[in-house]
Protein backbone atom coordinates (compact mmCIF):
# COMPACT_ATOMS: atom_id res chain seq x y z
CA UNK A 1 0.00 0.00 0.00
CA UNK A 2 1.36 3.42 -1.04
CA UNK A 3 1.64 5.77 1.93
CA UNK A 4 0.58 9.38 1.12
CA UNK A 5 3.40 11.95 1.17
CA UNK A 6 1.60 13.89 3.91
CA UNK A 7 1.83 10.93 6.30
CA UNK A 8 5.45 10.19 5.34
CA UNK A 9 6.70 13.71 5.96
CA UNK A 10 4.45 14.18 8.97
CA UNK A 11 6.06 11.19 10.63
CA UNK A 12 9.53 12.51 9.78
CA UNK A 13 8.85 15.98 11.23
CA UNK A 14 10.18 15.27 14.77
CA UNK A 15 13.32 13.62 13.35
CA UNK A 16 14.03 16.57 11.04
CA UNK A 17 13.39 18.99 13.92
CA UNK A 18 15.99 17.17 16.02
CA UNK A 19 18.52 17.76 13.21
CA UNK A 20 17.54 21.42 12.89
CA UNK A 21 16.27 20.82 9.37
CA UNK A 22 13.12 22.56 8.16
CA UNK A 23 10.73 21.19 5.57
CA UNK A 24 7.48 22.11 3.87
CA UNK A 25 5.52 19.85 1.57
CA UNK A 26 3.52 21.30 -1.36
CA UNK A 27 0.96 19.60 -3.59
CA UNK A 28 0.85 19.61 -7.41
CA UNK A 29 -0.96 22.99 -7.34
CA UNK A 30 1.82 24.58 -5.24
CA UNK A 31 -0.30 24.62 -2.07
CA UNK A 32 1.13 23.97 1.39
CA UNK A 33 0.36 20.48 2.76
CA UNK A 34 2.40 20.16 5.97
CA UNK A 35 5.56 21.50 7.62
CA UNK A 36 7.59 21.11 10.82
CA UNK A 37 8.49 23.36 13.76
CA UNK A 38 11.91 24.19 12.32
CA UNK A 39 10.20 25.70 9.28
CA UNK A 40 8.52 28.25 11.55
CA UNK A 41 11.82 28.84 13.38
CA UNK A 42 13.66 29.67 10.15
CA UNK A 43 10.69 31.63 8.78
CA UNK A 44 8.85 33.12 11.79
CA UNK A 45 6.79 35.37 9.50
CA UNK A 46 4.70 32.29 8.65
CA UNK A 47 3.82 31.39 12.26
CA UNK A 48 0.06 31.68 12.73
CA UNK A 49 -0.49 32.44 9.04
CA UNK A 50 0.49 29.43 6.93
CA UNK A 51 -2.30 26.88 6.62
CA UNK A 52 -2.92 23.61 4.73
CA UNK A 53 -4.01 24.52 1.21
CA UNK A 54 -2.34 27.95 1.22
CA UNK A 55 -0.96 28.82 -2.26
CA UNK A 56 2.82 29.14 -2.26
CA UNK A 57 2.38 32.59 -3.83
CA UNK A 58 0.82 33.84 -0.55
CA UNK A 59 3.67 32.23 1.39
CA UNK A 60 6.17 34.10 -0.77
CA UNK A 61 4.34 37.39 -0.23
CA UNK A 62 4.96 37.10 3.53
CA UNK A 63 8.56 36.02 2.97
CA UNK A 64 9.33 39.11 0.88
CA UNK A 65 7.29 41.47 3.04
CA UNK A 66 9.60 40.45 5.91
CA UNK A 67 12.83 41.11 3.99
CA UNK A 68 12.16 44.01 1.63
CA UNK A 69 12.29 47.68 2.47
CA UNK A 70 12.30 51.00 0.66
CA UNK A 71 12.02 51.08 -3.11
CA UNK A 72 12.47 47.31 -3.39
CA UNK A 73 8.97 46.81 -2.00
CA UNK A 74 7.69 48.10 -5.35
CA UNK A 75 9.13 44.95 -6.95
CA UNK A 76 7.45 42.45 -4.62
CA UNK A 77 5.13 41.01 -7.30
CA UNK A 78 8.10 40.41 -9.61
CA UNK A 79 10.08 38.78 -6.80
CA UNK A 80 7.14 36.56 -5.87
CA UNK A 81 6.77 35.40 -9.49
CA UNK A 82 10.51 34.69 -9.73
CA UNK A 83 10.37 32.80 -6.42
CA UNK A 84 7.48 30.70 -7.70
CA UNK A 85 9.52 29.79 -10.78
CA UNK A 86 12.53 28.85 -8.62
CA UNK A 87 10.23 26.61 -6.58
CA UNK A 88 8.81 24.86 -9.64
CA UNK A 89 12.08 24.45 -11.53
CA UNK A 90 14.70 23.92 -8.82
CA UNK A 91 17.02 21.01 -9.61
CA UNK A 92 20.02 21.76 -7.38
CA UNK A 93 20.53 23.28 -3.91
CA UNK A 94 21.22 26.99 -3.49
CA UNK A 95 21.95 29.29 -0.56
CA UNK A 96 20.56 32.61 0.65
CA UNK A 97 20.45 34.85 3.74
CA UNK A 98 17.29 35.29 5.82
CA UNK A 99 16.88 36.87 9.25
CA UNK A 100 20.55 36.51 10.12
CA UNK A 101 20.82 32.90 8.96
CA UNK A 102 22.55 31.58 5.86
CA UNK A 103 20.27 28.82 4.60
CA UNK A 104 20.79 26.08 2.06
CA UNK A 105 17.58 24.90 0.37
CA UNK A 106 17.01 21.75 -1.66
CA UNK A 107 13.85 20.74 -3.46
CA UNK A 108 12.56 17.54 -4.98
CA UNK A 109 9.40 16.23 -6.62
CA UNK A 110 7.27 13.72 -4.75
CA UNK A 111 4.68 11.20 -5.89
CA UNK A 112 1.56 12.89 -7.22
CA UNK A 113 3.38 15.87 -8.72
CA UNK A 114 3.97 17.79 -5.49
CA UNK A 115 7.28 19.09 -4.22
CA UNK A 116 9.09 19.05 -0.89
CA UNK A 117 11.52 21.82 0.10
CA UNK A 118 14.12 21.28 2.83
CA UNK A 119 16.26 23.98 4.48
CA UNK A 120 19.29 23.67 6.72
CA UNK A 121 21.28 26.40 8.39
CA UNK A 122 24.86 26.85 7.22
CA UNK A 123 27.56 27.72 9.74
CA UNK A 124 28.23 31.44 9.71
CA UNK A 125 31.94 32.12 9.34
CA UNK A 126 33.51 34.64 11.71
CA UNK A 127 35.25 37.62 10.04
CA UNK A 128 38.63 36.07 10.84
CA UNK A 129 37.63 32.65 9.53
CA UNK A 130 36.20 34.20 6.39
CA UNK A 131 39.69 35.27 5.29
CA UNK A 132 41.66 32.78 3.19
CA UNK A 133 44.58 31.15 4.99
CA UNK A 134 47.82 33.11 4.70
CA UNK A 135 49.50 30.22 2.87
CA UNK A 136 46.59 29.61 0.50
CA UNK A 137 47.54 29.34 -3.16
CA UNK A 138 46.02 32.27 -5.06
CA UNK A 139 43.52 31.46 -7.80
CA UNK A 140 45.27 31.49 -11.20
CA UNK A 141 43.28 34.35 -12.73
CA UNK A 142 44.64 33.79 -16.25
CA UNK A 143 42.88 30.40 -16.34
CA UNK A 144 39.57 32.29 -16.71
CA UNK A 145 40.50 33.19 -20.28
CA UNK A 146 40.64 29.50 -21.17
CA UNK A 147 36.93 29.14 -20.38
CA UNK A 148 34.49 29.28 -23.30
CA UNK A 149 31.78 31.04 -21.28
CA UNK A 150 32.05 34.33 -19.46
CA UNK A 151 33.49 34.06 -15.97
CA UNK A 152 33.99 36.48 -13.10
CA UNK A 153 35.18 36.32 -9.52
CA UNK A 154 33.47 38.45 -6.88
CA UNK A 155 34.64 39.30 -3.37
CA UNK A 156 32.63 39.33 -0.15
CA UNK A 157 31.36 42.84 -0.98
CA UNK A 158 29.97 41.60 -4.31
CA UNK A 159 32.57 43.53 -6.30
CA UNK A 160 34.32 41.95 -9.28
CA UNK A 161 38.00 41.19 -8.71
CA UNK A 162 38.60 39.39 -12.02
CA UNK A 163 36.76 38.63 -15.27
CA UNK A 164 37.74 36.93 -18.52
CA UNK A 165 37.60 38.28 -22.07
CA UNK A 166 34.33 36.47 -22.77
CA UNK A 167 32.70 38.32 -19.87
CA UNK A 168 33.77 41.68 -21.33
CA UNK A 169 32.26 40.70 -24.70
CA UNK A 170 29.01 39.40 -23.22
CA UNK A 171 28.35 42.66 -21.35
CA UNK A 172 29.44 45.12 -24.09
CA UNK A 173 32.35 46.52 -22.06
CA UNK A 174 34.29 48.92 -24.33
CA UNK A 175 37.92 48.15 -25.11
CA UNK A 176 40.22 49.69 -22.53
CA UNK A 177 37.62 49.81 -19.73
CA UNK A 178 37.71 47.55 -16.69
CA UNK A 179 34.96 45.95 -14.62
CA UNK A 180 37.18 45.34 -11.61
CA UNK A 181 35.69 47.08 -8.59
CA UNK A 182 32.16 47.10 -10.04
CA UNK A 183 29.22 44.90 -9.09
CA UNK A 184 27.46 42.82 -11.75
CA UNK A 185 24.44 45.07 -11.26
CA UNK A 186 26.56 48.10 -12.20
CA UNK A 187 27.97 46.30 -15.25
CA UNK A 188 24.46 45.61 -16.51
CA UNK A 189 23.31 49.18 -15.77
CA UNK A 190 26.22 50.50 -17.83
CA UNK A 191 25.33 48.21 -20.76
CA UNK A 192 21.82 49.68 -20.80
CA UNK A 193 23.13 53.23 -20.39
CA UNK A 194 25.43 52.78 -23.43
CA UNK A 195 22.32 51.87 -25.42
CA UNK A 196 20.56 54.99 -24.04
CA UNK A 197 17.82 52.81 -22.57
CA UNK A 198 16.45 52.62 -19.00
CA UNK A 199 17.65 49.62 -17.01
CA UNK A 200 14.84 49.64 -14.41
CA UNK A 201 13.24 46.31 -15.39
CA UNK A 202 16.53 44.47 -15.87
CA UNK A 203 17.90 45.73 -12.54
CA UNK A 204 14.69 44.93 -10.67
CA UNK A 205 14.78 41.37 -12.02
CA UNK A 206 18.42 40.94 -10.95
CA UNK A 207 18.34 42.45 -7.47
CA UNK A 208 16.64 39.54 -5.76
CA UNK A 209 18.10 36.78 -7.94
CA UNK A 210 21.62 37.81 -6.94
CA UNK A 211 20.79 36.84 -3.34
CA UNK A 212 20.26 33.15 -4.16
CA UNK A 213 23.70 31.62 -4.74
CA UNK A 214 23.53 28.46 -6.81
CA UNK A 215 20.15 29.21 -8.41
CA UNK A 216 20.53 30.01 -12.15
CA UNK A 217 18.88 33.21 -13.34
CA UNK A 218 18.58 35.25 -16.52
CA UNK A 219 19.92 38.77 -17.15
CA UNK A 220 18.33 40.90 -19.87
CA UNK A 221 20.50 43.19 -22.01
CA UNK A 222 19.55 45.72 -24.71
CA UNK A 223 18.36 44.54 -28.16
CA UNK A 224 16.67 41.40 -26.88
CA UNK A 225 19.85 39.69 -25.65
CA UNK A 226 19.97 37.41 -22.60
CA UNK A 227 22.62 35.91 -20.34
CA UNK A 228 22.21 33.01 -17.93
CA UNK A 229 24.14 33.45 -14.70
CA UNK A 230 24.95 31.00 -11.93
CA UNK A 231 27.11 31.70 -8.89
CA UNK A 232 28.64 29.75 -6.05
CA UNK A 233 30.25 31.32 -2.96
CA UNK A 234 32.94 29.50 -0.98
CA UNK A 235 33.56 29.50 2.76
CA UNK A 236 35.84 32.54 2.43
CA UNK A 237 33.10 34.69 0.92
CA UNK A 238 34.52 34.58 -2.62
CA UNK A 239 31.93 33.98 -5.36
CA UNK A 240 32.51 32.42 -8.76
CA UNK A 241 30.09 33.46 -11.52
CA UNK A 242 29.60 31.82 -14.90
CA UNK A 243 27.83 33.72 -17.69
CA UNK A 244 26.40 32.13 -20.86
CA UNK A 245 24.76 33.68 -23.92
CA UNK A 246 21.23 32.22 -24.11
CA UNK A 247 19.77 34.72 -26.58
CA UNK A 248 18.90 32.08 -29.25
CA UNK A 249 17.27 29.90 -26.57
CA UNK A 250 15.19 32.78 -25.19
CA UNK A 251 14.10 33.81 -28.68
CA UNK A 252 13.01 30.27 -29.49
CA UNK A 253 11.18 29.99 -26.16
CA UNK A 254 9.41 33.32 -26.78
CA UNK A 255 8.25 32.14 -30.19
CA UNK A 256 7.02 28.82 -28.81
CA UNK A 257 5.34 30.57 -25.89
CA UNK A 258 3.53 32.94 -28.24
CA UNK A 259 2.34 30.03 -30.37
CA UNK A 260 1.22 28.13 -27.28
CA UNK A 261 -0.94 30.90 -25.81
CA UNK A 262 -2.45 32.63 -28.84
CA UNK A 263 -5.16 31.87 -31.36
CA UNK A 264 -3.41 31.70 -34.76
CA UNK A 265 -6.29 33.35 -36.64
CA UNK A 266 -6.92 36.44 -34.50
CA UNK A 267 -3.74 36.81 -32.43
CA UNK A 268 -5.82 36.91 -29.24
CA UNK A 269 -5.31 34.43 -26.41
CA UNK A 270 -6.50 30.88 -26.93
CA UNK A 271 -8.97 29.14 -24.63
CA UNK A 272 -6.39 27.35 -22.49
CA UNK A 273 -4.30 30.43 -21.72
CA UNK A 274 -7.42 32.49 -21.06
CA UNK A 275 -8.74 29.98 -18.54
CA UNK A 276 -5.47 30.27 -16.60
CA UNK A 277 -5.71 34.09 -16.67
CA UNK A 278 -9.33 33.98 -15.50
CA UNK A 279 -8.51 31.67 -12.60
CA UNK A 280 -5.68 33.96 -11.46
CA UNK A 281 -7.82 37.11 -11.85
CA UNK A 282 -10.61 35.66 -9.71
CA UNK A 283 -8.15 34.77 -6.93
CA UNK A 284 -6.63 38.24 -7.09
CA UNK A 285 -10.02 39.99 -7.06
CA UNK A 286 -11.04 38.07 -3.93
CA UNK A 287 -7.67 38.60 -2.22
CA UNK A 288 -7.55 42.38 -2.69
CA UNK A 289 -11.32 43.01 -2.75
CA UNK A 290 -11.39 44.48 -6.27
CA UNK A 291 -14.17 44.43 -8.90
CA UNK A 292 -13.88 42.26 -12.01
CA UNK A 293 -15.98 41.97 -15.17
CA UNK A 294 -16.28 39.33 -17.88
CA UNK A 295 -17.98 39.55 -21.26
CA UNK A 296 -18.83 36.96 -23.89
CA UNK A 297 -19.15 38.15 -27.49
CA UNK A 298 -20.75 36.31 -30.38
CA UNK A 299 -20.87 37.28 -34.06
CA UNK A 300 -24.50 37.67 -35.19
CA UNK A 301 -25.57 35.28 -37.97
CA UNK A 302 -22.00 34.17 -38.59
CA UNK A 303 -23.20 31.08 -40.47
CA UNK A 304 -24.61 33.39 -43.12
CA UNK A 305 -21.20 34.98 -43.58
CA UNK A 306 -19.53 31.58 -43.98
CA UNK A 307 -22.23 30.26 -46.30
CA UNK A 308 -22.23 33.33 -48.54
CA UNK A 309 -18.53 34.18 -48.62
CA UNK A 310 -16.76 30.94 -47.81
CA UNK A 311 -14.35 30.25 -45.01
CA UNK A 312 -11.90 32.86 -46.33
CA UNK A 313 -14.55 35.54 -45.84
CA UNK A 314 -15.46 34.15 -42.44
CA UNK A 315 -11.82 34.10 -41.35
CA UNK A 316 -11.33 37.72 -42.42
CA UNK A 317 -14.45 38.68 -40.45
CA UNK A 318 -13.06 37.03 -37.31
CA UNK A 319 -9.62 38.61 -37.82
CA UNK A 320 -11.17 42.08 -38.02
CA UNK A 321 -13.26 41.55 -34.92
CA UNK A 322 -10.15 40.31 -33.12
CA UNK A 323 -8.34 43.53 -34.08
CA UNK A 324 -11.28 45.64 -32.85
CA UNK A 325 -11.31 43.84 -29.49
CA UNK A 326 -7.52 44.19 -29.13
CA UNK A 327 -7.71 47.92 -29.91
CA UNK A 328 -10.36 48.53 -27.24
CA UNK A 329 -8.83 46.34 -24.49
CA UNK A 330 -5.43 48.01 -24.29
CA UNK A 331 -4.63 47.74 -20.56
CA UNK A 332 -1.90 45.29 -19.63
CA UNK A 333 -4.30 43.58 -17.20
CA UNK A 334 -7.07 43.04 -19.79
CA UNK A 335 -7.28 39.60 -21.40
CA UNK A 336 -9.18 38.86 -24.63
CA UNK A 337 -9.44 35.43 -26.22
CA UNK A 338 -11.16 33.54 -28.97
CA UNK A 339 -12.89 30.61 -27.36
CA UNK A 340 -13.58 28.93 -30.68
CA UNK A 341 -15.69 29.48 -33.78
CA UNK A 342 -17.17 32.97 -33.63
CA UNK A 343 -17.19 33.27 -29.83
CA UNK A 344 -14.88 35.64 -27.97
CA UNK A 345 -14.37 36.35 -24.27
CA UNK A 346 -12.92 39.42 -22.55
CA UNK A 347 -11.70 39.64 -18.95
CA UNK A 348 -11.56 43.09 -17.34
CA UNK A 349 -9.91 43.04 -13.88
CA UNK A 350 -10.47 46.00 -11.58
CA UNK A 351 -13.42 47.10 -13.75
CA UNK A 352 -16.96 47.65 -12.48
CA UNK A 353 -20.24 47.29 -14.35
CA UNK A 354 -20.25 50.87 -15.65
CA UNK A 355 -16.71 50.66 -17.03
CA UNK A 356 -17.37 47.25 -18.58
CA UNK A 357 -20.55 48.46 -20.29
CA UNK A 358 -18.61 51.36 -21.83
CA UNK A 359 -16.05 48.91 -23.24
CA UNK A 360 -18.80 46.62 -24.53
CA UNK A 361 -20.47 49.53 -26.32
CA UNK A 362 -17.12 50.64 -27.79
CA UNK A 363 -16.63 47.15 -29.28
CA UNK A 364 -20.21 46.92 -30.56
CA UNK A 365 -20.14 50.37 -32.20
CA UNK A 366 -16.69 49.74 -33.73
CA UNK A 367 -17.98 46.54 -35.33
CA UNK A 368 -21.01 48.47 -36.61
CA UNK A 369 -18.76 51.17 -38.12
CA UNK A 370 -16.29 48.75 -39.73
CA UNK A 371 -16.07 49.04 -43.54
CA UNK A 372 -17.21 45.49 -44.26
CA UNK A 373 -18.41 46.42 -47.74
CA UNK A 374 -14.86 47.35 -48.84
CA UNK A 375 -13.67 43.75 -48.57
CA UNK A 376 -13.38 41.60 -51.67
CA UNK A 377 -15.91 40.15 -52.02
CA UNK A 378 -17.84 42.64 -49.86
CA UNK A 379 -19.24 41.33 -46.61
CA UNK A 380 -22.69 42.28 -45.33
CA UNK A 381 -22.91 44.48 -42.23
CA UNK A 382 -21.48 42.39 -39.36
CA UNK A 383 -22.77 42.96 -35.83
CA UNK A 384 -22.07 41.34 -32.47
CA UNK A 385 -24.06 40.45 -29.38
CA UNK A 386 -22.44 40.75 -25.96
CA UNK A 387 -23.24 39.23 -22.57
CA UNK A 388 -21.61 40.89 -19.58
CA UNK A 389 -21.27 39.92 -15.92
CA UNK A 390 -19.65 42.16 -13.29
CA UNK A 391 -18.68 41.33 -9.72
CA UNK A 392 -18.36 44.26 -7.29
CA UNK A 393 -15.44 44.43 -4.86
CA UNK A 394 -15.79 41.98 -1.99
CA UNK A 395 -18.22 39.60 -3.70
CA UNK A 396 -17.28 35.91 -3.66
CA UNK A 397 -16.70 34.78 -7.25
CA UNK A 398 -15.47 31.89 -9.34
CA UNK A 399 -14.61 31.51 -13.04
CA UNK A 400 -17.59 29.21 -13.50
CA UNK A 401 -20.00 31.76 -12.02
CA UNK A 402 -18.77 34.63 -14.17
CA UNK A 403 -18.89 32.56 -17.34
CA UNK A 404 -22.35 31.17 -16.57
CA UNK A 405 -23.91 34.55 -15.89
CA UNK A 406 -22.19 36.19 -18.88
CA UNK A 407 -23.53 33.37 -21.08
CA UNK A 408 -27.04 33.98 -19.72
CA UNK A 409 -26.72 37.66 -20.64
CA UNK A 410 -25.42 36.76 -24.12
CA UNK A 411 -28.47 34.58 -24.68
CA UNK A 412 -30.67 37.47 -23.55
CA UNK A 413 -28.93 39.81 -26.04
CA UNK A 414 -29.54 37.33 -28.86
CA UNK A 415 -33.22 36.97 -27.95
CA UNK A 416 -33.55 40.75 -27.64
CA UNK A 417 -32.72 41.37 -31.28
CA UNK A 418 -28.90 41.00 -31.51
CA UNK A 419 -26.42 43.87 -32.08
CA UNK A 420 -26.69 44.75 -28.41
CA UNK A 421 -25.16 44.16 -24.97
CA UNK A 422 -26.94 42.82 -21.89
CA UNK A 423 -25.34 42.95 -18.46
CA UNK A 424 -25.82 41.80 -14.89
CA UNK A 425 -24.14 42.49 -11.55
CA UNK A 426 -23.51 39.75 -9.02
CA UNK A 427 -25.43 40.53 -5.85
CA UNK A 428 -24.04 37.81 -3.56
CA UNK A 429 -21.74 34.79 -3.32
CA UNK A 430 -21.45 31.93 -5.74
CA UNK A 431 -24.98 30.90 -4.83
CA UNK A 432 -26.27 34.45 -4.63
CA UNK A 433 -28.37 36.31 -7.12
CA UNK A 434 -27.68 38.84 -9.82
CA UNK A 435 -29.17 42.13 -10.83
CA UNK A 436 -29.70 42.72 -14.53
Amino acid sequence: MLVPAREVYGSLAPLLDSLDIAFCLFDAQDRAVCWNASFLTFFPEHAGHVYPGEPYRENLHRFYAARLSGAERDNIERYVSDGLQRHRNQSRPFAFQHRGRRLMVASSRVAGGGRVRIWRSLVQESPRAALPPADATPFPIDLLDHLADGASIVDGSDRIVAANAAFYTLYDVPHGETVVGLTLLQVVQRAWARASLPADDAVAAMQDNLRFFGAPFEVELPNGRWRRVIAQRNQHGIAYFSHADITPLMQAMAELSQIAVTDPLTGLLNRRSFEAALEAACRQAVRVAAPVSLMLLDVDRFKTVNDGHGHAGGDECLRRIGRIIAAVTRRATDHAARLGGDEFVILLPNTDDRGARLIAEAIRSACEAEAWGELTPPLPQVTVSIGLCSAPAGVEISPELLLREADTMLYRAKRGGRDRAESCVLAGGTTGGVTA
